[in-house]
């Protein structure tokens, strides 16, 4: 049976754009963008960054796009190898000291992924035999969160975490931040991402 013409126009229109929307999705460039359906209670979105914030410590994280790395050889030549980039900023609010020990952070997706962040050795393994990934290693001292810090009252910093890549399959993803020391308790978060185009 032939369909008519005014009717299979709209069925190959509908093809095209699933085809476009499935090549657009986590298989190409994609980035994490906060879930906001599921930041409640003290967590919310502002702009592309997922926060959360009480009275004691701010904690913001973004996901950094290539376009953000063209000043950074070694940023670049990771972000184009698909490895996950977050801008991490804390800011200490209480009258006591903070210590971020980022051996206890994971990022975690939908295909099992269960990701560490990579210390300062691990970069420079990625870096080893290539001139200008070396060079722009020794810029990424104090940029990346590699031991234990402490911020005194009122201090804030933001430094990257980095993350091997995710799956090519994954839709979405957790940061979990565990154990942020405020004096003698602790505070653990759970940012939750969804992967999106870098257009949306």
């Amino acid at each position: 049976m032939e369909l008519p013409l005014r009717t299979l126009k709209p069925l190959l229109s509908a093809i095209v754009l699933l085809v476009f929307f499935g090549c657009a999705g986590p298989h190409g460039r994609a980035y994490l963008y906060p879930d906001d359906k599921n930041l409640k209670g003290m967590y919310h979105k502002e702009t592309e960054e997922g926060v959360f914030e009480n009275g004691s410590i701010r904690v913001a994280v973004r996901h950094v796009k290539a376009s953000d790395c063209e000043g950074s050889p070694l940023l670049k030549s990771l972000s184009d190898k698909k490895y996950v980039i977050l801008s991490v900023g804390i800011e200490n609010k209480s009258k006591l000291k903070a210590i971020y020990n980022p051996s206890m952070t994971v990022l975690t997706d939908d295909s099992m992924d269960y990701k560490k962040p990579l210390d300062y050795t691990d970069l420079y393994d990625a870096a080893i035999g290539n001139s200008g990934l070396e060079s722009g290693l020794s810029a990424m001292k104090g940029r990346i969160y590699d031991l234990a810090l402490t911020l005194k009252p009122g201090e804030k910093t933001t430094r990257f975490l980095i993350f091997e890549p995710l799956s090519k399959n994954a839709g979405r993803a957790d940061l979990a931040i565990n154990e942020i020391y405020l004096g003698t308790d602790t505070v653990n978060l759970r940012f939750p991402f969804l992967f999106k185009s870098p257009e949306i």
